[in-house]
């Protein structure tokens, strides 16, 4: 099942790509400028918990 593997590896970091866009989209919009090299660090982490997320809960569904 390495396609399906794959698939689920390349979902997960469109999870972790489209959490990091919308929380430097956030924080533009509340007129906090460009994310810094912190906020950046804090936004990858939060992804990856979402992403792990999602990724548990495939797995329960199964």
């Amino acid at each position: 099942m390495n396609s399906e593997r794959d698939s689920i590896r390349q979902m997960h970091i469109a999870i972790q790509a489209a959490s990091i866009a919308r929380q430097a989209w956030d924080h533009m919009r509340e007129g906090r400028g460009a994310p810094d090299v912190r906020d950046m660090l804090r936004f990858r982490e939060e992804a990856e918990a979402i992403a792990e997320l999602w990724e548990e809960s495939l797995e329960a569904s199964k």
